[in-house]
């Protein structure tokens, strides 16, 4: 439950002499810790109806605290008073007190005006001219404690993890992804999972809603010996419970077995070519680079249709990820993202429909198999 209080002080109302405005301040705490969103509500009550009037309430960040405005509102009923809120998230960046010293904008401007500034030609029109007041809001002081050297999340934060398999060949690459989710101060962290003696592609995905945040850890591993994925810890704190708290993982075994299909011998060029400098010494030059160029065009040709039939045969999602992993990665980043929610987040997919785009792609562009 969020420790919201009303706090007499800084709910005092704020009358303008002849104005016909008034604002509250409210704050969910004065004791927060380290990076603890504390919710802070500005309410500003007009009865104006002589004038035109707006406001503005953009605090700004600085080296000892972060805001991060979550939401405003207006507004209107019929006794013709007007209602205007804003809503921030306050995130104290050290311990201590803290000094606050807020304000808002206050502008007003005649109906005749804003006619003038809504209805006149493009020659004469000119900026909205507005009287503009700086109130000064009451002060306050936050009492900051500090966290724990080795707290690394602020808030109410869930882990997991989903690994494709535990067995594997030399020549493919097991999939792993780290899920860190929940609401709370922004997650720093930009890698969770260090691996030495293995070949390891990552990525990081971000996703944040006001005070909810998802981050995406993905990682393609390729080994020729078995390793360990090893467990993860990570420290975090909730004041919403008051309580420190850890996420974890469980270390998962990964066994790399013989390829079932030995790679084939490449073509032996060189000794083909000394034969032919051998043989016709006056025709080296243009039958080594006939020969080579058709060497070429049909190694690359050969390598083409395998990768295409290699498509052909993928028999399921996974089999399919694995073989646009390990060609050009870029070039099948949307093939590749739609095979990873298939498996990750259990959208439907078309199988078939998916590998005819990938073959007639790999047609028209050509490919880089492995």
């Amino acid at each position: 439950m969020v420790r919201y209080l009303s706090l007499l002080l800084l709910s005092t109302a704020l009358l303008f002499a002849g104005k016909g405005v008034q604002a509250s301040l409210e704050i969910s705490t004065l004791h927060p810790v380290v990076k603890e969103p504390v919710l802070l509500t500005l309410h500003i009550y007009s009865n104006r109806t002589d004038k035109v009037l707006t406001f503005d309430f953009n605090p700004l960040s600085t080296a000892q605290y972060n805001f991060k405005l979550l939401k405003s509102t207006e507004k209107k009923s019929s006794t013709s008073q007007n209602e205007i809120s804003y809503t921030y998230a306050l995130f104290p960046l050290k311990s201590g007190k803290i000094e606050f010293h807020l304000h808002f904008t206050y502008k007003e401007a005649t109906k005749e005006e804003v006619k003038k500034f809504v209805t006149g030609s493009a020659d004469e029109l000119t900026y909205l001219q507005t009287t503009n007041i700086d109130v000064p809001l009451k002060p306050f002081t936050l009492d900051v404690s500090p966290l724990r050297s080795d707290t690394q999340l602020v808030g109410d934060f869930t882990l997991q993890m989903a690994l494709d398999k535990n067995i594997t060949t030399s020549d493919e690459q097991i999939n792993v992804a780290y899920t860190l989710k929940g609401r709370g101060y922004k997650p720093e962290i930009e890698n969770l999972l260090k691996l030495t003696n293995v070949e390891i592609f990552s990525s990081h995905e971000h996703f944040e809603d006001k005070l909810f945040y998802k981050e995406l850890y993905r990682y393609a591993i390729l080994s020729d010996h078995n390793f360990t994925l090893p467990s993860l810890s990570i420290k975090a704190y909730s004041p919403k419970r008051g309580r420190y708290y850890t996420l974890t993982t469980d270390a998962q075994h990964v066994t790399v077995v013989p390829d079932k299909v030995k790679p084939k011998k490449r073509f032996d060029t060189d000794t083909v070519f000394a034969v032919i400098k051998e043989s016709a010494n006056y025709l080296y030059f243009f039958i080594g680079g006939l020969f080579t160029a058709l060497v070429v065009r049909t190694f690359y040709r050969k390598r083409k249709d395998r990768f295409v039939d290699r498509i052909r045969r993928a028999r399921d999602p996974q089999e399919l990820l694995h073989l646009l992993l390990a060609s050009d990665h870029e070039k099948y980043h949307d093939a590749i993202e739609t095979l990873e929610d298939a498996i990750y987040s259990k959208k439907k997919v078309s199988l078939r429909h998916l590998k005819r785009d990938l073959i007639r792609q790999s047609e028209t562009q050509g490919t880089i198999s492995v």
